[in-house]
């Protein structure tokens, strides 16, 4: 019995090549450990009981075959933690080494596609559109005071544009300017009342609040 345990734990744990559910492998192995303890626990009392009330030489054979077994049991948690820590740690390394990559490839894109932006809005100044996504790619890239600026631009070129107006609201309010977010808001909000933005704050719409009155 001890040995198929030590086996279906060694099964279970050993091989962490495709592990993604860490958390989950942990809680998994903290149930195993419990599990084996009451094993052990279990063939002690079993041992001791035969040993008191019915033979004692075999309840003595019982208490050595624990001993032996929490032995194997112990060796086996403990060969098994260690792979699984060292599988643990590479894994991490893995994914952050990932991620890392990941976020390199994000920027040079990021580049490529402002560079990209820049000739184009240098070609055709009055190009809105152009301007509006630039402004989305730098608030993107955490240029705050850099979006508002293209936003504005486009707006001088197409006032009534609900995207430049709403987008230059949102980035004004990333830099704590309320009381300047909300005037864009509200003129977005009434350039299109049926857009998703006005129906669910219509507290922008100029007729709303004329009708709440």
């Amino acid at each position: 019995m001890t040995l198929v345990l030590c086996s279906l734990i060694v099964y279970v744990f050993y091989d962490n090549t495709d592990r993604h559910e860490w958390f989950s492998v942990g809680v998994l192995f903290y149930y195993a450990v419990g599990l084996a303890f009451l094993y052990l626990i279990s063939l002690t009392i079993i041992g001791f009981t035969i040993k008191r009330f019915k033979d004692k030489k075999r309840g003595k054979a019982i208490l050595k075959t624990t001993g032996i077994s929490f032995l194997f049991l112990l060796v086996t948690f403990s060969v098994t933690s260690i792979k699984s820590n060292h599988d643990f740690k590479n894994w991490r390394q893995e994914t952050d080494q990932a991620q890392q990559t990941n976020k390199e490839l994000e920027i040079k894109l990021l580049k490529k596609q402002l560079d990209s932006l820049d000739n184009e809005i240098a070609t055709k100044p009055d190009n809105y559109l152009a301007l509006i996504q630039r402004g989305l790619l730098k608030r993107k890239d955490g240029q705050y005071e850099a979006s508002v600026s293209d936003y504005k631009l486009a707006l001088t070129i197409k006032p009534d544009d609900f995207n430049a107006n709403l987008e230059l609201g949102y980035s004004l309010g990333l830099l704590n300017k309320k009381e300047e977010a909300e005037k864009y808001y509200r003129i977005a909000a009434n350039i299109d009342t049926n857009s998703y933005f006005s129906r669910t704050n219509r507290q922008y719409i100029d007729n709303e609040n004329k009708n709440n009155r």
